[in-house]
């Protein structure tokens, strides 16, 4: 039996650009099953997230309030990602 490997960032990948002010406010961000960031790194659509260790499976990302370079915020009805973890062979 392999140990369990704990992560400590997550990478999330915008379809566009984003406000750097907005884009590294960890409080734009909540994950689920008790993670917590605390830190967000923007490189121009990629957010790179430091969160509490966490065992690789199923947990849902939320962003609120992170706008793109014009101002928009990004679109409610598309600010949460899912990570399933694939089964190895």
């Amino acid at each position: 039996m392999q140990p369990l490997t704990e992560l400590t960032t997550l990478v999330l990948n915008f379809s566009e650009q984003l406000n750097s002010s907005t884009a590294q406010n960890i409080n734009n961000y909540s994950i689920n099953n008790g993670i917590s960031v605390s830190n967000a790194s923007l490189s121009a659509t990629e957010v790179t997230l430091t969160t509490s260790a966490h065992e690789s499976g199923a947990y849902t990302v939320t962003v609120n309030n992170v706008t793109d370079l014009s101002g928009n915020i990004i679109d409610p009805e598309h600010n949460s990602a899912s990570n399933y973890p694939h089964p190895s062979n």
